[in-house]
Parts: C-alpha cells; structure tokens; sequence
C-alpha cells in the first residue's frame, strides 16, 4: 500500500491562492517509478497532448484523452482535452511522454478550453528541488546505442538502487527521453525500451547517441536470409533479402550500434525506403579499373543506363564483332560481372554483362553451364542474363 509521506507547493498557492501557481508534488512511501516507469518534464510546449486521470463519473477507472494544445502564456496551457471532476494534477503530456502541465481547471463555458498550470523554468527548478535533485530533466528524445559493458542502469540519480546493467546489452537500442546534467559532474540519460517501459538511468559514457552518417552509395545484395528492419530496435521487420541477391539499392545512410555492428538504410531507384540492412549483407557496388579491348559475342543483350537497371541505353543487337574498351568492371552481389564500355571516340556506351563479349575469363555456376550444353542457341543465354537482369529490379 502506497501512502503520501510529504506533499509541498508553491508559496503563490499556499499563501495566495494564486492559480498560476496552483502545482504541488506529493512524495510517497516507496518508489513506485520502479514499477510504472516515470513521465519526463519538460518546458517545451506540444501541439497535442493527453491526460491520463481518474475522472470520479468514470468511478476509479483510468481515462486518457488527446487533443489539440490552443496556446500558453508564461504560467498556463490552454487545452481541448475532455476532462471532468477528479482529474485535477494529472499531468499534461507530449508524444514522447514529456509532462510539461499539470491539469487544474475545467472551462466553465459552454465552449472554450481547459487550462493547466505550465512547467515553465522556474517550476521546473522548483519541482527538482522538491524532489532532491538539483539536476533538471533536458528534453532529448533521440536513439541511444549501449557501447560499454559493466554500467549500472540505475532507478533513481542518488544511485541507491540498480535496476540493471548494460552487461550483455553492447549494441542495444533505447530512447533517452530526457537526460540530466548531475551535479557529480557526469550526464545521465534516461532511458526507454521500444514498448515505452522506463530501463533506468545511465551514464552517458556508456552510450552513443544512434546518428546516421551521410553515405550515398550503390551497394548490391551479396547474402539471403536476412531481414530489412523498420527500426534498430528489431521489433518490425520490413523484408528481407531472399531472393535480391544482386540486387542494387541506394544506402543514404549509414548506422553503426554500440556493438561495432554497421548498418545501411537503404532507397530504391525510386527514392522509396527499404529499411535498415546488416552491412554484412550487402557490398558497396564499386568500379575496379580494367582498361580491356573487349568484343561483342552475342546480340539481344541490354546496354544499361545503371545498376538499377530500368534505363536501357542500347543493344548489342547488329553490334556482333564490335570491339570496346572495357574501362572498368563491376561485380553485382550474385556475382555477375558487368564491364563500363566506351568506344573508339571514348564516349560512353552503357553497362553490359560480360557474358555477351568474348577475352572474357568470366565462368557460370556449373549447373548454368549444364543447361547451356542442353542448348546451344543464342536465346538461352539471353534468357540467364534477362532473369538476372529482371530479379535485380524486382
């Protein structure tokens, strides 16, 4: 059983009943926070918020509500979320469960908004204060990645009691909904799971924050089986790459977790979000320099505009015994070697598969050779390179 063992407000309320000042905080008998979790504070103002109370009409069940914030002034938040009797100190919180209200009025018109009373800076300092802490929760909400082991996650910032360890955790990914500059000279973050559970507070020295680096490269898909997440939390797969082996993808970005493990967020040729890759899985796409006279052998095969393949350039058609210059080379991820042709004039001619010129040490998997030897027509062969061509752009 929980019970209230101090409660404190500000002087405004206690001495003058003034409601701009109308908050207080009741400290309890045992620390419940390690078994809900807690609300950050915070004095940035959201565009929608909820409350989450017990009205007395609902008879002690819990309601929340979320609705549009109308404006503030430098104590109070005007509101058009329902609330009714009983709902008085429920907090008024964001998206990313940052408390920045306390609700303390209904409207008494037919039409208008609800009010509460705003954590500006100054109640912020305050409410710190009343809570022992002289360190003030800084809104973050960004990604953080564990990169060291044998951290304490603890449940309160006087570290009385652990709550965990980053012990077997090196590379695990939390939201750090707020952090604290402590007065011992270290930040502290404070840390969620991707169900929105509170895991404890952390000491910066233990985490990276999760940003992506810049890349924009071409890679190619070089191993099955593994999965396209939506999130670095591993909670919602978006695909895989079964079946894209060799096929190309824009990487914009790059991520690399606590762990050392590198990431890839990867775009279509369309600029549509495919999801984040284990770099493992894929190649960067890159020219090796080659410089070989090379002659066409086998007509009916495309001259690609890219590696994307949905621009074609040209045709080996009537090209048959036509030499170029092969200036580099490129091997997709089911390895399928692609030569860079120009001509006689040095002007670009296209990418082509190697398969369709001659000089070539390039050899196919046997059992694509067995199936040659069952056919000796030119179509066959068209039919491999068209397959490989059509599954790269799927």
């Amino acid at each position: 059983m929980y019970h209230a063992v101090n409660m404190k407000s500000t002087s405004g309320w206690v001495q003058g009943n003034k409601t701009d000042h109308d908050i207080g905080l009741i400290t309890l008998n045992a620390n419940v926070s390690s078994k809900t979790g807690t609300l950050g504070l915070t004095t940035k103002i959201a565009n929608k918020a909820t409350i989450t109370g017990y009205p007395a009409e609902k008879n002690g069940a819990m309601w929340s509500h979320r609705n549009n914030v109308s404006s503030s002034n430098l104590n109070n938040v005007y509101y058009d979320i329902d609330t009714t009797g009983g709902q008085s100190g429920s907090a008024l919180y964001d998206d990313n469960k940052n408390a920045f209200a306390v609700h303390a009025y209904g409207s008494r018109l037919s039409t208008g908004p609800n009010h509460g009373t705003k954590i500006n800076s100054e109640k912020l300092k305050l409410i710190n204060e009343w809570m022992g802490n002289k360190e003030v929760a800084i809104s973050f909400n960004k990604n953080i990645t564990l990169s060291k082991e044998n951290y304490t996650l603890w449940n309160d910032l006087k570290f009385s009691n652990k709550k965990d360890s980053t012990t077997g955790k090196l590379g695990k990914v939390y939201n750090a909904k707020v952090y604290y500059d402590h007065k011992n000279g270290a930040k502290y973050y404070s840390l969620y799971n991707n169900n929105g559970t509170w895991a404890g507070y952390v000491n910066a020295n233990a985490v990276k924050i999760l940003s992506g680096i810049t890349l924009n490269k071409d890679v190619t898909i070089s191993k099955e089986n593994y999965t396209l997440w939506n999130n670095f939390f591993f909670s919602a797969k978006k695909g895989s790459t079964s079946e894209k082996l060799g096929k190309v993808y824009n990487a914009k970005y790059s991520y690399t977790l606590g762990n050392g493990v590198l990431y890839y967020s990867l775009y279509d040729n369309k600029g549509t979000w495919i999801g984040y890759l284990n770099a493992n899985a894929a190649n960067i796409l890159s020219a090796k320099t080659l410089n070989k006279k090379v002659t066409i052998s086998k007509e009916n095969y495309t001259l690609w505009t890219n590696f994307f393949f949905t621009t074609k350039k040209s045709s080996t058609t009537g090209k048959k015994g036509k030499v170029y210059n092969a200036k580099y080379s490129y091997t997709l991820g089911n390895g399928v070697l692609y030569y860079s042709l120009y001509d006689t004039k040095e002007k670009w001619t296209g990418y082509l598969n190697a398969n369709a010129t001659s000089n070539t040490t390039r050899s196919l998997p046997t059992s694509i050779q067995n199936s040659f030897e069952e056919s000796s027509t030119v179509e066959s062969v068209e039919s491999y390179e068209e397959t490989r061509e059509i599954d790269a752009s799927d």
